[in-house]
């Protein structure tokens, strides 16, 4: 009898944990850790990078001033700050209009490159590349990269000494447009300095701009096209050195108005783009490429009123996430999905789980999300600016699955 109620009770226990593993109940776990102030000085988009181990850099303006900071931090979320480096630039254009603010990315462990414009230079475009010790910020040289009216850019490294920068070419009738960046030299190549990204045919009017590295000789980006009824477009180009291979075939990937928008790749041939289609709903897109060529999955969506800034991760084939960040100032909560995914067949099958955020609560403010950085061992950084005294701050959040 002993033995029978035994075996009833493992019955019991293993068809609780069947249960529990199909419809992912308490499945996943997300934390916010805490929060540190980066600036109180009227900050507009700050940005952040996994540097090192258990250490990051952050790069942001105050005011006209774009500066950077390198801090070490524990898997607690506590971080120590290193000073605040000299200025890069004193007349650094940022606005919310045109993201026009400083952008970073990671060359190696102890460098990274920062790229901005410069109001005062008809809005050229900028980079200084800066390597560290310890948590010192040394500058090196500003370099002009790109001769012409830049906004909406994004910064992507390739390699140690390779980046491109993905921007709207204003004075060049709007158009999408790359510096390929060698960083031994810090110059841009090609006749102009600049790269068109699309054809002289089609007017696209690129906006939100944001990119991400598919190998070493490869990157790929998502934009808003404001002359296109503002719908999403993607696209993906081949380097050589500081050479365009090959610039490969924009896609529209959803036929409604968009605004922010987030690329995350799995590996170099499958990866997600998520984007705030229709005003209001949360759209995420798998996506496999074959050289340069993006072969589009089904789109899923999740209503969630307000969203602007998200943010997608895609963990193996069957699992992804996203941080969905709500507008400037509106008293909702930032929320976390949690999706089922197959993206080797471009599938993205359903949200099991959503989480709301407690930042707002924790700061007792309302805070729009600038930029967030995958730090390792399920932690994150995300960088934040306050809707009305623009302060800006670092939150660090645990995601487990």
């Amino acid at each position: 009898m002993n033995k029978l109620f035994l075996l009833i009770g493992c019955l019991f226990i293993f068809c609780a944990f069947l249960f529990d593993t199909q419809n992912n109940i308490a499945k996943f776990h997300t934390q916010v850790l805490g929060c540190t102030l980066i600036t109180a000085n009227d900050c507009q988009r700050p940005s952040v990078a996994k540097l090192a181990t258990n250490k990051l850099v952050v790069a942001y303006d105050e005011g006209v001033t774009a500066v950077s900071r390198v801090g070490t931090y524990t898997q607690n979320g506590a971080v120590t700050w290193g000073s605040v480096s000299t200025a890069f630039s004193d007349d650094c254009e940022v606005t919310t209009s045109d993201s026009a603010g400083p952008v970073l990315c990671v060359l190696d462990t102890d460098k990274f490159l920062v790229a901005y414009v410069e109001d005062a230079s008809a809005d050229d475009l900028y980079a200084t590349e800066c390597t560290v010790s310890g948590t010192t910020v040394n500058l090196g040289t500003e370099k002009e990269i790109a001769n012409t009216d830049a906004e909406w850019m994004d910064l992507v490294c390739l390699t140690p000494s390779t980046a491109v920068c993905v921007f709207n070419d204003e004075t060049n009738s709007d158009t999408a447009s790359a510096v390929l960046i060698n960083t031994t030299n810090m110059y841009g190549l090609s006749n102009s300095l600049t790269i068109d990204l699309d054809s002289a045919s089609v007017d696209y009017y690129p906006a939100r701009m944001t990119a991400n590295k598919v190998a070493d000789n490869q990157f790929i980006y998502a934009f808003r096209a404001t002359d296109i009824s503002s719908h999403g477009h993607i696209g993906s180009s081949t380097t050589s050195g500081l050479g365009l291979v090959s610039k490969g075939t924009i896609v529209k990937y959803i036929a409604e108005t968009t605004s922010w928008h987030g690329i995350s790749m799995l590996n170099s041939t499958q990866g997600m783009v998520a984007t705030n289609g229709g005003g209001l709903r949360q759209s995420f897109f798998p996506f496999t490429l074959s050289g340069t060529t993006i072969t589009m999955g089904a789109e899923l969506s999740a209503d969630i009123t307000g969203g602007s800034f998200l943010s997608p991760y895609c963990l193996n084939n069957n699992l992804a996430f996203s941080v969905v960040a709500n507008d400037y100032g509106k008293a909702l909560q930032d929320i976390v999905l949690f999706m089922n995914t197959d993206m080797a067949n471009r599938q993205i099958k359903s949200v099991l789980e959503k989480q709301e955020l407690s930042i707002n609560q924790i700061l007792g403010a309302q805070l729009m999300v600038s930029d967030i950085a995958f730090l390792g061992d399920n932690l994150y950084a995300v960088a934040m600016v306050e809707a009305t005294s623009l302060d800006a701050y670092l939150c660090f959040i645990r995601v487990e699955t």
